[in-house]
């Protein structure tokens, strides 16, 4: 799932709203309040710690270092994982109910991670910000307006089968070169198929958002023999 920005200092195109780090790390803060109205939010505890002692781990494999990336636990059974713009990223408590170990944990955030780094979803999301005039001008009302659409597009619709299996593909990456197995990414999606199968309910979100995980798995699977194959 999920940014909002350039890194670049020139604009996208001609004519079309320029949304810096600060301005992408400034929705994406409104975005995730917005979020957090939704959702009751986890910061302490066991859980709350481990995704925090691997996220560590990840984000220093990222070698990004302009986003302030933040990891939080959703309390909602869903199993998902969604990343805001500048790097406000929210594990699902579902996903951690399931029992997935910290190797296939670290390959999630690695892929949430590279949402974050990659700025996927501005890529999506560029035509709705043609406003004309630099963001921190805006209104209140407008910023407010913005952060909720982009919440609503990234939950509903997210950043589309491109960019997700981008995500998988780096993720995994980052995570190998963090010391986690990126093999048990692998592992994750087969849970998901098979949770799909015997509680579709729990998987609708992510499903609704992600590539299946068999063309998941499918493309995943030479780009990890080729970790393998390489040192760290």
């Amino acid at each position: 799932m999920l940014v909002l920005a350039t890194v670049s200092s020139r604009p996208a195109s001609a004519g079309i709203l320029h949304i810096n780090r600060q301005d992408e790390i400034a929705v994406g803060r409104q975005a995730s309040a917005q979020f957090e109205q939704k959702y009751p939010i986890i910061t302490s505890g066991p859980q709350y710690d481990r995704v925090q002692r691997i996220a560590r781990r990840i984000v220093a494999a990222t070698g990004c270092t302009d986003l302030p990336f933040t990891f939080k636990i959703a309390n909602t059974p869903a199993i998902n994982a969604v990343t805001f713009p500048g790097g406000f990223i929210y594990v699902f408590r579902g996903l951690l109910d399931t029992g997935i170990d910290d190797d296939g944990l670290a390959c999630v955030l690695g892929h949430e991670c590279t949402h974050a780094v990659k700025s996927h979803a501005f890529k999506i999301l560029l035509p709705m910000l043609t406003l004309q005039r630099d963001l921190r001008f805006l209104p209140q009302r407008l910023k407010n307006n913005m952060a909720s659409r982009v919440m609503t597009i990234l939950m509903v619709r997210g950043v589309g089968r491109r960019f997700e299996l981008e995500a998988d593909r780096i993720g995994v990456g980052y995570a190998y070169h963090a010391g986690f197995d990126p093999r048990a990414m692998i592992r994750v999606l087969q849970m998901f198929e098979r949770m799909d199968r015997t509680n579709p309910s729990l998987m609708q979100e992510l499903l609704a958002t992600h590539p299946p995980p068999a063309v998941r798995i499918r493309a995943l699977e030479p780009v990890i023999a080729r970790l393998l194959a390489s040192p760290r």
